[in-house]
Parts: structure tokens; C-alpha cells; sequence
């Protein structure tokens, strides 16, 4: 006899076994736990299946939430237990395959429905100290430029002149525009502040 037959010999139940025709084991149908035992057996290890679930939920709502549904989903296949020696694996199981099922569905939840941000509707705008002022204020404070600033100036704000026009017109490169323009812009920015304060 192999070692592997004589372990089967030894694992084999024979309370469970039925010899069939030609000597062939057939298994017979298991009977059901009363339910008696059976709520026993949910009784006994509901204390330990709940400090599991609440080290898989990690507070406390959710992993009574899991034990009240996998204790339902354990009453709803009491037929399977058939075993009470098997009680805390089969239980477990339960408890563990509840917990995976749930987060899954979280899971999927979470991916089919994608967030949408509705944009905030847009606040009054500050009021800015420009806003106050009108187009004859800038010509007033403009009239206290140098020259060289404010035809550079009056030529691209007033006239929408392009830096190459206006380079042509004064005869100056256009580096030299843009740099007249930045002080001027500078200049105006603070004629007009003190103007408002």
C-alpha cells in the first residue's frame, strides 16, 4: 500500500462513507445541524468574528454593518454547515468574503460615477482703483510725462499704432518702443494712484 492510500485509509470518515456496488465508496448526504446548534455555534464565535471585522473596517459602524451581513449570509446557507468542528472556518469565510464583496462594490461605485465639479458661480469683481477712472483722467496724467514717453505712449494707446509704425514715426528702434511704453505705463500707474487716494 503507497503512503498516499494509507493516508486516505486514515483521513477517511466512516460514518460518512457508504461501500457502493464493486466495492466503490460513494459519500452519503450529510444531515443538517439542528438549529439549535447551529445558533449556538453563531453565538460562540460572534465575539471573535467581530473583532475581525473590526480590524478589516477599522471603525466601528462599518464592521457591524459586515457582521449583521455576513451572520445573514451565513443563516441563509446554514444547509452548508454541516460540520460543527468546521463552524469557525466556515464562518470566517463568510466574513471574509462579505468584506471583499462589499469593497469591491465600493470600488466599482466609485469608478462608474465620475465626479463633476460645477463650476462656482463667479463672485462680484473687486473694484480696482482704474475703474473709477475715465479717459481724461489718463490724458491729464499722461500731459505730465516726458515727451519721449508720451508720444510713444499717445501713439500706441490712442492711435493703435504697432511698435514698427510707431519705431518709423519717431525714428527709434523698436526695443527703444517697448521699453518707452513699459515706463511710461509705470509712470501713469503712479500719477494715477496718488490721483485716487
Amino acid at each position: 500500500m503507497s503512503m498516499y492510500a494509507e493516508h486516505a485509509e486514515v483521513g477517511r470518515d466512516e460514518s460518512r462513507v457508504d461501500p457502493g456496488e464493486h466495492g466503490a465508496v460513494r459519500a452519503r448526504p450529510r444531515e443538517e445541524l439542528e438549529p439549535e446548534l447551529f445558533a449556538a455555534l453563531l453565538t460562540e464565535y460572534r465575539p471573535a468574528m467581530r473583532a475581525r471585522a473590526l480590524q478589516l473596517c477599522r471603525n466601528r459602524v462599518d464592521a457591524d454593518d459586515l457582521l449583521q451581513e455576513s451572520l445573514a449570509r451565513a443563516l441563509a446557507r446554514r444547509a452548508q454547515m454541516r460540520e460543527p468542528a468546521r463552524a469557525r472556518g466556515w464562518l470566517f469565510s463568510i466574513l471574509m468574503n462579505t468584506f471583499i464583496d462589499a469593497h469591491r462594490h465600493k470600488q466599482v461605485r466609485a469608478a462608474d460615477v465620475p465626479l463633476v465639479r460645477e463650476p462656482l458661480a463667479p463672485g462680484p469683481e473687486p473694484r480696482t482703483p482704474w475703474s473709477e477712472l475715465g479717459v481724461e483722467d489718463v490724458r491729464e496724467a499722461m500731459a505730465t510725462l516726458p515727451e519721449s514717453l508720451r508720444a510713444a505712449y499717445e501713439l500706441y494707446t490712442f492711435q493703435r499704432l504697432d511698435y514698427d509704425t510707431i519705431s518709423d514715426v519717431l525714428g527709434i528702434p523698436k526695443g527703444t518702443v517697448g521699453t518707452r511704453l513699459h515706463r511710461a505705463r509705470r509712470r501713469l500707474r503712479v500719477l494715477l494712484e496718488r490721483r485716487q487716494n
